[in-house]
């Protein structure tokens, strides 16, 4: 009988705030895009924003949401490739918001302490977590 690596504390939090904060992230999206419509004729935000406010509001957050639901299923199951892909949605993540905080100042999009936690747990994964785990769990696939 195989012995399987245990799961780590560490690693059971990073995938339980990764779950919690793509559910939260997406019903947000989909309160805020309600708020608009509900507020505003559909017709009149689409012609004072074009676009590009539909990609940032509703879009973009919906697919990192996605992105952030699979890494944290393949870290669950103690997927390597599921590290790297945390590494890509962070920096991912990292990106968008500079770039929108950039474009939009005045919305305050870049939050600090979401840069730092993205860094915290992608150094984490890579240098904290214990490399068997991810080993083990690839070899029995």
């Amino acid at each position: 009988m195989k012995q399987e690596a245990k799961r780590p504390l560490l690693l059971q939090f990073i995938v339980w705030m990764m779950m919690t904060v793509a559910v939260l992230w997406s019903a947000g999206a989909v309160m805020a895009v309600w708020h608009a419509v509900e507020v505003f004729d559909r017709k009149a935000v689409e012609a004072a924003s074009g676009i590009g406010w539909w990609l940032v509001m509703a879009f973009q957050p919906f697919v990192l949401s996605l992105m952030m639901v699979v890494t944290a299923v393949g870290l669950w199951r103690g997927k390597n490739w599921a590290r790297w892909l945390c590494l890509i949605c962070c920096m991912l993540y990292v990106a968008v918001n500079t770039v929108k905080y950039l474009a939009f100042p005045w919305l305050g999009g870049l939050s600090w302490l979401d840069v730092a936690t993205c860094a915290v747990v992608c150094f984490s994964l890579f240098f904290l977590l214990p490399k068997d785990y991810f080993r083990t769990r690839e070899g029995a696939d």
